[in-house]
């Protein structure tokens, strides 16, 4: 018979209903967003339920960290909101009986955090602009409409791998970007972030003039602003491996750049600012240094100031690196120099 003790447990911390709970059957399975993580969409998080309770987060695989038994999970949730700390603990973590019995006495720290991370959800977006993108296609209808690798940036020095792997390109004829103001124009999907790592819903574009005549970047209208953060799946995948360190560009080029020259905790706003939004996704990638790879000139000026001013003192030190004043930018930096530059000004 299915002990429900544990899953009670997680209905007082809020990850579960207590209805569904009451009338729970073996092999049902819930989802949500992870509570480990605090991240993902509304289906990243499985329990399935039998006579062993599993868990699975889809979006980052926290399960492989502390074990997919409901143990594991009790492990998890004492670990990140433990405070007082757990003290039986074996090889850094929680020991699973006192976790479970720290989960079972302490519901409520579990439950503050998540409705404190949906409300930042909620009202991360600068503005009264959209809250879901009017765009939503599979990885592979994007890859479908599109050539890739994409010639402008292969001629810019970009390797056909790195491309490919973010799938940029330029347009196909009948595919979703032949219209007539992105033909010819190198298109960069931007991926879902609520899916973690994963970079396998799209939910807009940036595209790139492959001339330097007239508007050299266009950006498609609605995309919400806690969804503009290119490069995030790279430094999600950065961070489960135990990186702390995230650094901050303000275009594609410059955090491809950064990713070629070997790093991928790399993410690029967009932008010389940074928005409320923006800051949440960060908080998801657990950084203790945050380096800003500014461009030089007033922009590059603009995307320190703001940084300084959203997150100074949140995620540890802020350390700024400018590129030679030959280069605009990192991205216009030959990817050798750019990863002994990062070398030398990061480590």
């Amino acid at each position: 018979m299915m002990n429900k003790r544990p899953l009670y447990a997680l209905a007082r911390a809020g990850i579960l209903d207590k209805a569904d709970v009451d009338q729970a059957k073996d092999g049902q399975v819930f989802r949500s967003a992870c509570p480990v993580h605090l991240g993902g969409d509304e289906t990243a998080f499985a329990l399935t339920l039998g006579d062993n309770v599993l868990w699975c987060c889809h979006s980052r695989r926290c399960q492989e960290v502390y074990g997919g038994h409901i143990n594991g999970l009790a492990i998890a949730l004492a670990d990140k909101y433990d405070d007082p700390p757990v003290q039986e603990r074996q090889n850094g973590r929680p020991e699973r009986t006192a976790a479970m019995k720290w989960l079972e006495r302490n519901p409520s720290k579990v439950r503050d955090a998540l409705k404190d991370r949906e409300a930042a959800r909620l009202t991360s977006d600068d503005g009264p602009g959209p809250k879901v993108s009017p765009y939503c296609w599979t990885r592979q209808k994007v890859v479908d409409s599109l050539v890739v690798p994409s010639p402008h940036f292969l001629a810019r020095g970009f390797s056909a791998e790195l491309l490919k792997e973010n799938a940029i390109g330029t347009p196909k004829a009948g595919g979703l970007f032949d219209k007539p103001w992105l033909r010819g124009w190198a298109i960069v999907p931007l991926w879902d972030l609520n899916r973690g790592t994963e970079a396998d819903v799209c939910v807009g574009f940036t595209a790139r003039n492959p001339t330097n005549d007239g508007l050299r970047w266009r950006f498609p209208k609605g995309l919400p602003a806690r969804q503009q953060l290119f490069g995030f799946q790279s430094a999600a995948r950065a961070s489960m491996r135990g990186c702390r360190r995230v650094i901050m560009t303000e275009g594609v080029a410059d955090c491809l750049r950064c990713h070629q020259a070997g790093f991928p905790g790399t993410v690029a706003t967009l932008t010389n600012s940074i928005s409320d939004g923006q800051v949440v996704r960060l908080e998801d990638l657990r950084p203790s240094e945050v380096v800003v790879f500014r461009d030089n000139g007033e922009p590059g000026e603009a995307l320190v100031k703001a940084v300084r001013e959203k997150i100074g003192g949140r995620f540890g030190e802020i350390k700024v690196v400018m590129p030679p004043a030959s280069f605009k930018d990192v991205g216009e930096i030959p990817v050798a120099a750019a990863r002994e530059m990062l070398l030398t000004e990061v480590g």
